[in-house]
């Protein structure tokens, strides 16, 4: 095993720009009950109420806002920051180059957006939105929404939760409860730049998807607030019982972040986090992200990045190559601060799949399974008691889990593990390992990178490239932190999904993504420098 530090570092610029967002501005609104509409509009300012109705909405060059309760929602933004908050709904987000809010309760929603700013209210309806370019607000309760948006901004609330985008100045909220979200985006040359934007997404038991590329999303989930601040951004997520993957790949990717803070809690979550193909540059300075998992099984794999894994009552598995990676083993829960980034996700029994090219992301969930996919990406992601899966290439994740086995394969990285009572495996070409196995708290600080992650029954697997991600578990504590992004995952008591770039079923996206779910996850685990091949089949 060669111990070296190669292609760790990342570039840092600062904007100082603090903008907000907010997507309260109607010029449309549309209010049905148990009815199927479909709206279409061009260059306008739209909001929709929908409730026990499945609605169709397409818009370009508009602003559009969507609350959703108790639905599914899905995503699909380019270059964007998107904050979701999500209520026991399954919701799906593809974004490109915009800035989405979405907040939902118990509702599957779709939106494509393209240029527009919208704004959709739903109650137990199933409604799709696609917007390009627009700046959209989703709230919906017991509906399907799906919302697909290119160079937007939209805010979505649900379950009676308020959400705010603000990247590129923009601030982004997103609320799920019990909602399974999924992010997909891939094969795009995009470049994100934001300054003092602060995303958050809120979900809760719910299922939601995201596709973004190029975006800044945030998603909150299991009734917690999660914040992202992209170029002085600060993303917070929080997601139990979650089962998130994130996959990007194939993208040439620039995001400039500056002050972003994301932070991650996760419990009994499995999520898996992957990233490769790509040519992407993220900056980002004094950038500090915090993952919370207990009781989860994490899985990292990051080429060219920072990592840090803390786990206590873990099993945990690192492989890097031309990384720098340390584990610290310690039965308690571990604290990452590095610069650059802090990100948060928090989830609860939720189901949510995130898949982002040159995006910043965070994702909140609880009981829900989510996938996020980001490539050149801050993201975040919180889960308890879920399986996530993150995929991310030259961006900053952090992971906090507690009782969980995780995994993290990075190249070009420096990453440090703290695992206590834990059967950590460590493999690294290049890279310069180190394990502190001590049944106590672990705390790594890494440059250009704080993240932590806290997870709590949570099985969390995360791929990135030229990123700098942390995890830190509570009785499985694993931090990882990554150098040019941030992004997280955790998932618990179930199983991740897969979510592979160039298709999404159920999305529509330039460049699909599609994501499925695997029928096996290998876990590579060490112990004291001992590595043992775990393959776990589903």
């Amino acid at each position: 095993m060669r111990w070296d530090l190669d292609l760790v570092n990342s570039t840092i610029a600062s904007a100082s720009t603090v903008s907000t967002i907010t997507s309260a501005s109607i010029v449309i609104t549309i209010a049905s009950a148990s009815t199927v509409s479909t709206i279409t509009s061009a260059s306008t300012v739209s909001t929709i109420i929908y409730a026990s109705t499945v609605s169709t909405i397409t818009s370009a060059s508009t602003v559009s806002t969507i609350t959703y309760v108790s639905t599914v929602s899905t995503i699909a933004s380019v270059f964007t920051v998107s904050t979701i908050t999500y209520a026991s709904t399954v919701s799906t987000i593809a974004s490109a180059s915009t800035v989405s809010t979405i907040t939902c309760a118990s509702t599957v929603s779709t939106i494509t957006c393209a240029s527009t700013v919208s704004t959709i209210t739903c109650a137990s309806t199933v409604s799709t939105i696609t917007s390009a370019s627009t700046v959209s607000t989703i709230t919906c309760a017991s509906t399907v929404s799906t919302i697909t948006s290119a160079s937007t901004v939209s805010t979505i609330t649900c379950a009676s939760t308020v959400s705010t985008i603000t990247c590129a100045s923009t601030v982004s909220t997103i609320t799920c409860a019990s909602t399974v979200s999924t992010i997909t985006s891939a094969s795009t040359v995009s470049t994100i730049t934001c300054a003092s934007t602060v995303s958050t997404i809120t979900c809760a038991s719910t299922v939601s998807t995201i596709t973004s590329a190029s975006t800044v999303s945030t998603i909150t989930c299991a009734s917690t607030v999660s914040i992202i601040t992209c170029a002085s951004t600060v993303s917070t997520i929080t997601c139990a019982s979650t089962v998130s993957p994130i996959t990007s790949a194939s993208t040439v990717s620039t995001i400039t972040s500056v002050s972003t803070v994301s932070t991650i809690i996760c419990a009994s979550t499995v999520s898996t986090i992957t990233s490769a193909s790509t040519v992407s540059t993220i900056t980002c300075a004094s950038t500090v992200s915090t993952i919370t998992c207990a009781s989860t099984v994490s899985t990292i794999a990051s080429v060219s990045t920072v990592s840090t894994i803390t786990c206590a009552s873990i099993v945990s598995t690192i492989t890097s190559v031309s990384t720098v990676s340390t584990i610290t083993s310690v039965s308690t829960v571990s604290t990452i601060t590095s610069v650059s980034t802090v990100s948060t996700i928090a989830s609860a029994s939720t189901v949510s799949t995130i898949t982002s090219v040159s995006t910043v992301s965070s994702i909140i969930c609880a009981s829900t399974v989510s996938t996020i996919a980001s490539v050149s990406t801050v993201s975040t992601i919180t889960c308890a008691s879920t399986v996530s899966t993150i995929a991310s290439v030259s961006t900053v994740s952090t992971i906090t889990c507690a009782s969980t086995v995780s995994t993290i394969a990075s190249v070009s990285t420096v990453s440090t593990i703290t695992c206590a009572s834990i059967v950590s495996t460590i493999t690294s070409v290049s890279t310069v390992s180190t394990i502190t196995s001590a049944s106590t708290v672990s705390t790594i600080t890494s440059a250009s990178t704080v993240s932590t992650i806290t997870c709590a029954s949570t099985v969390s697997t995360i791929a990135s490239a030229s990123t700098v991600i942390t995890i830190t578990s509570v009785s499985t504590v694993s931090t990882i932190a990554f150098v040019s992004t941030v992004s997280t995952i955790t998932s618990a008591s179930t199983v991740s999904t897969i979510t592979s770039a160039s298709t999404v079923s159920t999305i529509a996206s330039a460049s699909t993504v599609s994501s499925s779910a695997p029928h096996c996850i290998q876990l590579i685990r060490m112990s004291a420098g001992r590595q043992r091949l775990l393959k776990l089949s589903f």
